[in-house]
Formats: C-alpha cells, structure tokens, sequence
C-alpha cells in the first residue's frame, strides 16, 4: 500500500513537472509571439500617420485617396464622393471655406489592441452662420470667411484594420465618417449672389436726331471700361412704336469702345419703317446693364420741286433704250439687255400715243404698237423708265420701296433672273408689268393685249448684254 502511494505519488510528480514545463513553454512561444504582433502591426506612431492622411484626404475632398484608405466603402459613398461637384457660382467660396478646416488628433486617446485601432478626431472650421455678408456675392463671401472668427467642431472615430494579406493599416468605418462628413459639412448651402448691376456700361446715341421712314436707323454703342463685361455678349433690339421688337442682333461688348449698330427696314422685314417713335435696347442675358433709347422717324416730305408728289420722276433721256427696225431688238445699254419684238408691231412717237402716261415729268417712255391688227392681234407694248425719288424711297434698296407698295396693294410679285439681273413680274388690275432697277433708275415693261397674247413671249427673248456706264 506504502509503494502504490509512492509510485501514485511519483506519477504525480513527474505529471505536474511535465505540466509545468509544457505550460512554461507555451507561455514563453506566445509571449514571443505576442510581442513580435504588438511591433509589427500597428504602432501609435503608425496609427497616427494613417488617421492624418485620412483626415487631410476628406478635407482635400481627394476621393480617390479616401478609397484607397479605406480598408472598405459602399458603392454609394464611393460614387458620391467621386462625383461631388459644387455650384458654378459657389465654387470659389465653398473652396476658401474648406481652407479653414484643421484636424486634431488627442494621442493620449488612441486605443489600439493588436490588429485594430481607434483615432479620435475633431475638425474645427469656420461656422459659416457667423459670416456676414450685405449681397452675398461672392467677394463678401470669401472676406467673411477670413474675417470670421467663430469656429464649429465635429468629431468621430477613425478607426483602423491591419490586413495581413499586403501588410497594411486601413480605415474600416470610411462609410459612417464619409456620410457624417459630406452629410453635416459639404452639403451645407451658400447662396452666392452672381448678380451684379453696372451702371453705365454701355452709353451711346442716334447718329441723327431724326430719320426718315426709308433711312436705315444708326446708333453708337460706347462700351465703358469694365473688363469683367469685356467679351461677352451684347443683345441689341429695336422696338416698333407699337412695342414690338423687329430686329434683334448679338454683339460683342469691347471694353472702351464705340461701335454702330445699323438697322435697315429690310432687317426688320418692312420696306420702310412705319411712322412714330422707334426705340433701341441693349442688355446682355444676365440683365448685368440697360440701356433704352428713342429717336423719331418720320415720313419724309418730297422736295419742292416735286410739286406732282411722285415716288419717281422723269429720268434722263440716255436711260430710254431704242428700238430697232432692221432686227427687231429693243435694246437698253444702261440697264445692260434687250429683247425681241414680234413682227408687225412698231415704235410709236410717245407724243402720238393717246390716252396714256402723258406726264412726262414722272416717266419717259416708248410705246410699241400695232394700230392695223396684225396676225398676233392688237398688241401694245410700254417700256418706262423714271429716276426714284431719293427724298421719298430708300436710298440704299429702292427697289425695296416699290415693292413694299405692291405688298400694301396685295400685289403678288415673282423674281425672275435674265443673266445676273433681278426682275420682278407682277399683274395689276389685269395688266402684266415686268420691271428691274439699276443705280435708281426704274425700268417698266408692260403689255396690253386684246387678245390671248402672253408677256411671257416677250419675257422668253430677254437677254443680258454688256452695260455701258455713264454719266446718266
């Protein structure tokens, strides 16, 4: 019994020698272990290095380093922080405020256990409720940031994974600092006011005091010396006197400047400007600057020696054309054609000719005629010819003038070309008229049939020829 205690007994103590030689020896393998982790994985010194490059990374709104931190960051967090944009018009401001963010890392407060961490962080900035703005633009904007001293804070926890797999240190909460962050700071909204009224950018005035209802309207634009307008865009509009805008054309505003701005009847699709008071007004599309003005237009007064009242008086005879009888061409070497008259039909004194256009102060003329009754029938044909007077048409289009006088009358007109000149065809109270215009002089042909005769026939052998110039 003795021995069985003392062997019982030995086994006992070879069981606990055992026991504590094993134990010894697992606790020295993981104590090494231990302190071989604590060196190798994250360190206070390399906690903080993670965390500043962190906070510096969402105050610089780097997005792309922000991921690249985190150990992992939702699809929505990353696609918002990559696509964040600020408004055009508060993009300076948004930026210099972001200027004023600062960090704060409390080191004596970073808890790390092993592979993890916890950095407390605080960012300061200025309490944009505390700027003071009078118009909100954006100089007030950026002296109020610099000025104000107010400050807000926000804290959180960044806190950090050591990845065994490439052996570095992220940040495993990117999610919640990223929405507390862009949340309560970036999605703070600064009203910037763009606008901003210059007064007297642009002055200017009416080359005449008055114009006629055929003068084309001339005014110039003096732009003054504001480079933030220079370049930009100008809208000039004229106003009818009924208040309707005619004509609207875009200009460049050149600062220290002076421009003409022309307006013809034909830009405002009239063959004259009606009666009254026209207006002008220029601005640009923010409504930066105005400026209105207003000149008379009035119709014009026919000169005295004009006492008939005509639109178009006796031209020189060098104008009238000739006809003749061997080919049968009536040519006219200043407007530059001719065409071919039938047979049978002859030249008429026009002082012979009764009963029509005997005023010879307004038109020359020559008639073309067969009184005996010829195989085409009983045919006359008129070309006229007078000067338009330049106190009562449009100077630089007359034609435009004769014209607009057809349309008033509800005449339809068609433009046909003969070589590189422009005629006009129309039919006025049964008669044809074919007519063109050259240097304002006016050229009528016209036909009257008491049979089924066509202008057109006549119309089909005009041609052009070489004009002769001169002193007409």
């Amino acid at each position: 019994m003795k021995r069985l205690d003392k062997s019982v007994s030995v086994i006992l103590a070879v069981t606990m020698l055992v026991s504590l030689v094993g134990c010894d020896s697992f606790r020295n393998n993981n104590d090494n272990g231990d302190n071989d982790k604590e060196e190798e994985l994250i360190t206070q010194e390399a906690a903080v290095a993670v965390a500043e490059e962190y906070s510096k990374a969402l105050i610089a709104l780097d997005s792309a380093k922000v991921i690249e931190l985190s150990s992992k960051i939702s699809d929505s967090n990353s696609e918002m922080i990559s696509n964040y944009e600020f408004y055009e018009e508060s993009k300076n401001v948004y930026e210099h405020w972001l200027t004023t963010f600062e960090y704060t890392i409390v080191e004596t407060e970073i808890d790390i256990d092993e592979d993890e961490g916890t950095v407390p962080v605080t960012i300061s900035y200025v309490d944009l409720n505390s700027v003071a703005t009078d118009s909100n633009l954006e100089s007030e904007w950026l002296a109020g940031i610099d000025e104000c001293e107010e400050k807000k804070e926000m804290s959180f926890d960044i806190k950090l994974k050591y990845d065994d797999d490439d052996g570095k240190i992220y940040v495993s909460n990117s999610d919640d600092i990223v929405e507390v962050f862009y949340s309560d700071i970036l999605n703070t909204y600064i009203y910037v006011n763009t606008f901003v009224y210059y007064d007297n950018a642009v002055t200017g005035s009416w080359s005449e005091d008055s114009y006629k209802t055929t003068e084309n309207l001339k005014f110039d634009i003096t732009f003054s010396d504001i480079p933030a307008l220079d370049g930009t865009d100008v809208l000039v509009s004229i106003e009818d006197p009924d208040y309707d805008e005619v004509y609207t054309e875009t200009i460049t505003f050149e600062a220290g400047k002076t421009v003409t701005f022309t307006c013809k009847p034909s830009d405002a699709g009239v063959v004259e400007f009606e009666k009254g008071y026209y207006s002008i007004n220029i601005t640009n599309e923010n409504s930066n600057f105005s400026f209105v003005a207003s000149v008379k237009v009035e119709r014009p007064e026919l000169e005295p020696n004009d006492a008939d009242g005509s639109m178009i008086i006796a031209p020189n005879e060098q104008v009238l054309g000739s006809f003749d009888f061997e080919t049968g061409f009536y040519t006219n070497e200043f407007f530059g054609f001719r065409y071919e008259v039938v047979d049978d039909l002859i030249p008429v004194e026009a002082e012979q000719f009764q009963g029509m256009m005997d005023n010879e102060k307004q038109l020359k003329y020559m008639v073309i005629d067969n009184f005996a009754g010829s195989p085409e029938g009983d045919v006359t044909i008129l070309n006229l010819v007078g000067k338009f007077n330049t106190s009562y048409v449009n100077k630089d289009d007359p034609m435009s003038t004769f014209l607009g006088i057809l349309e008033n009358q509800g005449v339809e007109y068609e433009k046909i070309k003969v070589g590189d000149i422009d005629f006009y065809k129309y039919n006025n109270m049964g008669t044809d008229y074919f007519m063109t215009e050259k240097d304002g002089y006016l050229f009528i042909f016209c036909m009257f049939s008491r049979t089924d005769a066509s202008i057109d026939d006549f119309i089909a052998t005009f041609e052009q020829i070489e004009a002769k110039e001169g002193n007409i």
